[in-house]
């Protein structure tokens, strides 16, 4: 009976090396596959992960959102996320934690450099919600937003509208470049005398709270950016900087 039971478990040890040897022979060439960005967990589930906590769960999705890509040693070039599946995450951050920095610094600054430009007009929408807040300077985010729609996208329109909303948030903080950002763009794209004449605005408006600076450099714009030569020479201010 002994014998019977000895060669029993020498006979599963030799079965179990060899099914061990099937399967590494099988999967040795197998290797991690990414399948893209997948789609983003409701907030209750979010929740649900981390016992109801949303700021550590805010924190856990940051984790995973930075690390979409890198698996089994390899990087998948930032071109072929799935943009609107990677907006939908950053979106349901900000249901966690409206506040929170984080989330915004790695869209506007890690994703929003992807090498096609094209694909980040989903990130430019969450930006435009997570900068579109008067407390703190949240604002900076909207103010990315405008320079992604301006500079990558070459979508002036898009660049306009953000920058409009952004110079329209009530924040006395805010310095006086953002609220000239609409000038800016409007000078890009050729609107020069709406341009000039939302500058005079802004001057009019702050003339008792804007810093000598701020009035200079203002000035400057105008007449060094706005105006040519010709247009400057019949300004009494354009004159008065030389």
């Amino acid at each position: 009976m002994h014998t019977k039971q000895l060669f029993l478990i020498k006979t599963l040890c030799v079965l179990a090396l060899l099914l061990n040897a099937a399967f590494w022979l099988y999967t040795k060439n197998l290797q991690a596959r990414w399948i893209n960005v997948p789609p983003a967990p409701s907030k209750f589930s979010a929740n649900v992960m981390t016992l109801g906590d949303s700021e550590f769960a805010y924190r856990i999705l940051g984790i995973m959102i930075q690390n979409f890509g890198s698996i089994g040693g390899r990087i998948t070039p930032i071109k072929d996320y799935d943009f609107e599946n990677l907006a939908d995450w950053f979106f349901l951050q900000h249901t966690l934690s409206p506040r929170g920095n984080h989330a915004p610094l790695i869209a506007a600054f890690y994703y929003g450099a992807s090498q096609d430009p094209q694909k980040i007009r989903p990130l430019i929408k969450y930006l435009h919600v997570a900068g579109n807040d008067p407390q703190g300077e949240k604002w900076r985010w909207l103010a990315h937003a405008v320079y992604l729609a301006r500079f990558r996208l070459k979508d002036y329109d898009l660049a306009l509208e953000l920058a409009n909303t952004l110079a329209a948030i009530p924040n006395d903080d805010m310095p006086v470049w953002a609220k000239q950002m609409p000038v800016n763009v409007m000078n890009d794209m050729g609107q020069k005398q709406a341009a000039m004449q939302m500058m005079l605005e802004i001057l009019k408006s702050g003339q008792d709270t804007l810093h000598p600076a701020e009035i200079n450099s203002s000035y400057h714009y105008i007449c060094d950016q706005i105006l040519d030569e010709e247009e400057a020479s019949r300004h009494d201010f354009c004159s008065n900087l030389k």
